[in-house]
């Protein structure tokens, strides 16, 4: 039932896992460790289990590694949610979530700063959920989306389908934001890559209030606005810029350029008409 958990695994046991398990209508629906940093669990894998109606679908705390794959996610208040104690490797991948009513992902205050541990996220498919699809809340592990789709996330508010709040160290690669409110929004202060993705048909692609990011090698069209610059010394080139009603819009900061040091170039704007190379 719904004040209910469903699995929980402690313990400092090598290489447990958890597969092939509906687990239905539960407050959490699977949890491993405590937030106190007490059980450490080693390698361990969870795959191919089915959650609906959940409070909390997964819960992650202080694991050394783990991997979850083929995991569906439906009709849930959230996805999966990791605690500040995590120390660890995680890989999430070939995943579904739909219906979340608020994060698919909330990551919180995780790592330092020197980057020491790895987050991946691959081929995860997101139709619909209330606020972020993947929020990164102050974190510094080194965190790498690839070949995922974010679609009507977070349809109004301060959420992008993909959020990070300070922290530093998101890669973001082949991956494809529409249809929400907010695309990519980036509070970080170092580190952030956007490369070789298609943002299209949100209300903002991407807001950009952080400093240091290289957004480049991106379709980003039909969107009510393109970019939002709120931050400092980003570097936004060899972008497609298709058919934003607004293309690009400067808020605040400085030392922003919309092109790369020789030979990357600019970007593409669909709305100009000159014959001058353009520069900012």
């Amino acid at each position: 039932n719904k004040t209910s958990l469903g699995l929980i695994l402690l313990g400092n046991t090598d290489k447990l896992s958890a597969t092939n398990n509906l687990f239905y209508q539960c407050h959490t629906g699977f949890r491993c460790g405590t937030d106190s940093g007490q059980y450490y669990d080693y390698n361990m894998t969870v795959e191919n289990n089915h959650y609906e109606y959940c409070y909390n679908a997964i819960e992650i705390n202080n694991r050394i590694s783990v991997e979850l794959e083929y995991e569906i996610i439906y009709n849930c208040k959230n996805g999966v949610f990791t605690g500040s104690t995590i120390s660890g490797d995680i890989k999430f991948e070939n995943m579904i979530f739909s219906n979340i009513t608020e994060y698919c992902f909330e990551i919180i205050t995780i790592g330092d700063e020197d980057f020491t541990n790895l987050m991946i996220f691959n081929n995860i498919t997101i139709n619909k959920c209330g606020y972020s699809g993947i929020l990164f809340d102050d974190c510094y592990t080194k965190f790498i989306i690839s070949n995922s789709t974010f679609n009507k996330c977070c349809l109004g508010g301060d959420y992008g389908a993909i959020t990070q709040w300070g922290g530093g160290n998101l890669e973001i690669y082949n991956t494809t934001v529409t249809n929400n409110w907010m695309g990519i929004v980036l509070n970080s202060h170092s580190k952030t890559i956007v490369k070789d993705n298609r943002i299209s048909n949100n209300h903002l692609g991407f807001y950009v209030g952080g400093n240091g990011a290289r957004i480049y090698d991106n379709i980003v069209e039909n969107n009510s606005w393109g970019y939002q610059l709120n931050g400092n010394t980003n570097k936004i080139y060899r972008n497609m810029n298709i058919d934003n009603k607004v293309q690009i819009e400067y808020t605040a900061g400085t030392g922003n350029r919309l092109y790369g040091d020789y030979p990357a170039g600019g970007n593409y704007w669909s709305d100009y008409t000159g014959t001058a190379d353009v520069k900012n």
